[in-house]
């Protein structure tokens, strides 16, 4: 099985797990941006390539795999997986299975505030989220909502940006500089993950696990600041 693996960076660790479950079964090919990335050196063949955001990026992507003859492709870093499921077609035309949700769970989980609305829509309880601070300025007023509350990107991974915010003048200040920001309610104790993996041809869930994050929540911690899902 030949295998794309796009935006592999520093994931040295799953890729030299992935040979370590199927060995010889699997060629590994990857993709980097950047000629420092590490995990290339665990793949078979490695391929420098355009910004994700680059209008060459996906037929660049196309290209090799028509080159490696690719039987699947995915992504190791969340704002590609939309990019890939838009454009699973093209790569469907060329026998490539495409390893990410369909386009539109990709935006949906991208999109944290639309995630929010989405999981209110079907009477899920999660962290109270406000799109703007004008929103949250409304609920504060009315006692719905106190401080202090945490911030982050309303898209992006990896928790860049996210931090606790004590006080209702650095909130708006915070908000201001960054419209992009939405602002929750804020969630203390333990930070778990839940994964539920789905078979890409059944579309049947075949496994489920949790994990805690004790680094993430050590390092946020020690900071007076903790993460938040």
């Amino acid at each position: 099985m030949n295998i794309l693996f796009c935006s592999v960076g520093r994931r040295c660790e799953l890729l030299k797990d992935f040979r370590k479950t199927l060995g010889d079964k699997v060629h590994m090919v990857v993709t980097d941006n950047s000629v420092y990335a590490p995990a290339p050196a665990f793949a078979d063949v490695c391929y420098r390539v355009p910004l994700i955001t680059a209008p060459e990026y996906i037929p660049t992507i196309l290209d090799i795999c028509k080159k490696e003859k690719i039987d699947a492709v995915t992504t190791l870093i969340d704002p590609e997986i939309a990019i890939l499921s838009a454009h699973r077609k093209e790569f469907e035309e060329l026998g490539v299975e495409v390893l990410a949700p369909y386009e539109e769970t990709a935006k949906l989980c991208f999109d944290k505030f639309e995630m929010y609305k989405y999981l209110m829509e079907k009477g899920i309880n999660t962290v109270k989220t406000y799109g703007c601070f004008d929103d949250f300025d409304k609920d504060y007023n009315e006692g719905k909502i106190n401080l202090p509350v945490f911030v982050k990107p309303r898209t992006g991974s990896g928790s860049v940006g996210a931090r606790k915010v004590d006080t209702y003048e650095l909130l708006k200040e915070v908000t201001e500089k960054d419209p992009g920001l939405i602002i929750q309610e804020l969630m203390t104790g333990k930070d778990m993950d839940a994964d539920i993996y789905v078979d890409t041809i059944s579309h049947k869930p075949v496994a489920v696990f949790s994990k805690k994050k004790n680094l993430y929540y050590d390092r946020w911690s020690k900071q007076d600041n903790i993460i938040q899902g």
